[in-house]
């Protein structure tokens, strides 16, 4: 506890407190270790890498394949199977191991979706979120860490989809789907600056910043 700096009481932020007023039974020992790991997330894309125009470019392809993945509200296991050809098609190395067959028709309306660009190349920039996707044993655990990911980076865009649906997909609580949302922004730092935004909404904003 001396070590992680826990041995002392904790500074009270009125900010964060009250982000946390809809997830009451948060446990707040749980929320004092975030504050720690935190300290520690890596960023979630190379952003020095690429240029603004680049970051747009990579970022809508890569929603794009967030907005297939999530389309009709798909239950665990066919948000699985789609998360199984976005793996596929960004990230083939990722599947090493896993004795797991994809859809060729997923595979094909998947290319559809992101007609205009290198797959590889966005998978290759969009590696570390993959990773913590592909980090599970079973197809459900796939399946919620795929939701969990969509919620946190393209919630606005797929219907604004609730941690208590994501639950109930699977028989959870909300609460239960809560603390896997929380692990993938625990995971990564510079969420919020990633360009996941609608082509109209990006261009006023590049208007702004000219005028």
């Amino acid at each position: 506890m001396r070590g992680l700096g826990l041995n002392k009481p904790q500074p009270y932020e009125p900010a964060r407190a009250r982000r946390r007023d809809e997830d009451e039974d948060v446990d707040p020992g749980e929320l004092a270790v975030s504050e720690i790991i935190s300290d520690q997330r890596k960023p979630i894309v190379d952003f020095e890498s690429v240029s603004w125009t680049e970051l747009d470019a990579l970022c809508d392809h890569f929603g794009a394949a967030l907005i297939w993945a999530s389309e009709d509200r798909p239950d665990l296991l066919k948000m699985a199977s789609r998360w199984l050809a976005i793996i596929k098609l960004m990230r083939p190395e990722f599947l090493d191991g896993w004795n797991v067959k994809v859809a060729r028709r997923l595979e094909f309306r998947l290319l559809d979706a992101l007609a205009g660009q290198d797959p590889l190349q966005t998978g290759d920039f969009f590696r570390r979120p993959l990773f913590w996707v592909r980090s599970c044993l079973t197809h459900w655990q796939l399946g919620q860490r795929g939701w969990s990911l969509i919620y946190v980076m393209r919630q606005n865009s797929v219907g604004s989809i609730t941690n208590q649906e994501i639950g109930a997909l699977h028989h959870k609580t909300r609460q239960a789907a809560n603390k896997l949302i929380q692990d993938f922004k625990d995971n990564f730092s510079g969420i919020k600056n990633l360009a996941m935004r609608g082509e109209e909404t990006r261009k006023r904003c590049q208007r702004a910043q000219i005028s």
